[in-house]
C-alpha cells in the first residue's frame, strides 16, 4: 500500500485537476491511514506536541479537499460528513487549527445546502452555533450570502433572493463557484413555498399569472411544475382542491389585488416558519 505521503501527493494532484471521482476513491484508504496515525480525530491529549498539530493542519486540509469534492460531486451526505469532522478542527482550543481560508467557504456551503433542503429548523442551530463562534457573521463575504438569502426567503422578498441566486457573476459566485450548483435546488425551494401560498389563496389561476409568480421563464415551465405538484389545469387555467376555510370569497378579482394578497400570504407564511425558531 501506498504511504500517506505518496498518497496525499495524488490526492492534492487529482484535485487541482479537478478530478473529483478520483479525488473520492483516493480519500478511502488516506482515512484509513489517518485513523491509524490517531490524525483523523484530534486527540486533546497530545495538543501540546508541535509536531501532532503539524500533522493535524495536514488531516483538515485533506478532509476540506473531500468536502469541497463530494460538493462537486453532489454527494451531500458525504459533504455533510465531512463538515461534521471539520467541527472538530475548526471549533477547539488549538488557534492553528481554527484558522483556514476554507473554513467559512465550506461553512457557508453547509448553510446553503440546509436553506436548499428546506431545512429551516437545522438552519437557524447552526446559525445560532456559528454566531457564537465567529465574529462578525453577517459581514463575511461567504458566510453572509446563505443569510441573506435565508433573510430575503423570511421577509417574503422572493424576487430579491432570486435574481442573486441566478446572478453567478456576482462577486462571492466567482469566488466560490460551488455555490452555483445549489441554484436550482434554490429556486425549487422557493417556488414551493410561494406555491404554498397560491393554492391556499386560489381556486384557478391562469398560467400567465402563475408564471411571474413563480418566477417561470415561460408557460411550458408552468405547466411541468403543475404536473409535478398534482394540480389539475385547463386551457392554461390552473385549478387548485381547497378546504372552503381557505378559499377566497371572490376569485374574480383584478390582478393586481390578487397578487397583493399573494405577498401578504407569503409573508405570513415566512413568519410562521420563524414562530417555530
Amino acid at each position: 500500500m501506498p504511504s500517506l505521503e505518496q498518497l496525499t501527493n495524488q490526492l492534492k494532484l487529482a484535485f487541482e485537476n479537478k478530478d473529483y471521482t478520483n479525488v473520492d476513491q483516493l480519500l478511502t484508504p488516506i482515512k484509513v491511514l489517518l485513523i491509524e496515525n490517531d490524525l483523523l480525530i484530534p486527540n486533546q491529549l497530545k495538543f501540546k506536541d508541535s509536531d501532532y498539530i503539524n500533522d493535524l493542519i495536514i488531516s483538515r486540509s485533506i478532509l476540506e479537499i473531500g468536502a469541497i469534492s463530494s460538493i462537486n460531486l453532489k454527494d451531500f451526505i458525504k459533504f455533510s460528513n465531512y463538515v461534521s469532522q471539520l467541527k472538530v478542527f475548526y471549533f477547539n482550543s488549538v488557534e492553528e487549527l481554527n484558522k483556514s481560508i476554507k473554513k467559512n467557504k465550506i461553512l457557508s456551503l453547509y448553510l446553503l445546502l440546509l436553506l436548499s433542503n428546506g431545512d429551516i429548523v437545522k438552519f437557524h442551530q447552526e446559525l445560532e452555533f456559528l454566531t457564537y463562534k465567529i465574529p462578525k457573521l453577517d459581514s463575511d463575504l461567504y458566510l453572509s450570502y446563505p443569510i441573506n438569502i435565508k433573510n430575503w426567503l423570511l421577509i417574503g422578498d422572493y424576487e430579491k433572493a432570486i435574481s442573486n441566486i441566478l446572478n453567478e457573476s456576482s462577486e462571492v459566485k466567482i469566488k466560490l463557484k460551488e455555490f452555483n450548483i445549489f441554484n436550482e435546488t434554490l429556486l425549487n425551494t422557493i417556488r414551493l413555498e410561494i406555491s404554498e401560498s397560491i393554492k391556499n389563496s386560489y381556486k384557478s389561476l391562469p398560467f400567465l399569472n402563475a408564471k411571474y409568480l413563480l418566477f417561470f421563464a415561460n408557460e411550458k415551465e408552468v405547466e411541468i411544475f403543475a404536473i409535478e405538484q398534482g394540480w389539475s389545469f385547463d386551457k392554461n387555467v390552473l385549478y387548485f382542491k381547497q378546504n372552503d376555510d381557505v378559499v377566497n370569497e371572490d376569485n374574480n378579482i383584478d390582478q393586481l389585488t390578487n397578487y397583493e394578497k399573494l405577498v401578504k400570504n407569503t409573508l405570513n407564511y415566512a413568519k410562521e416558519i420563524d414562530s417555530i425558531i
